[in-house]
């Protein structure tokens, strides 16, 4: 089962509004939930869900800076 994108977008508006979190939402058009890593070598290759890792990091970078 995969959560609805609207759901997504509440939670991340909630969380920009009632904490002091920062936050960011990727939508994908493709895939569902828990793909890993996206590469070859987990089974699921999507070159461009794959880009969630490096978003995630830069992400984090920017946050524990």
């Amino acid at each position: 089962m995969t959560v609805p994108y609207r759901w997504k977008m509440l939670y991340c508006e909630q969380m920009r509004k009632k904490s002091k979190n920062r936050c960011e939402l990727h939508l994908f058009h493709d895939g569902v939930h828990g793909l890993s890593i996206c590469r070859k070598e987990v089974g699921v290759n999507n070159k461009h869900v794959e880009k969630w890792l490096e978003l995630c990091a830069e992400w984090l970078d920017e946050i524990f800076a």
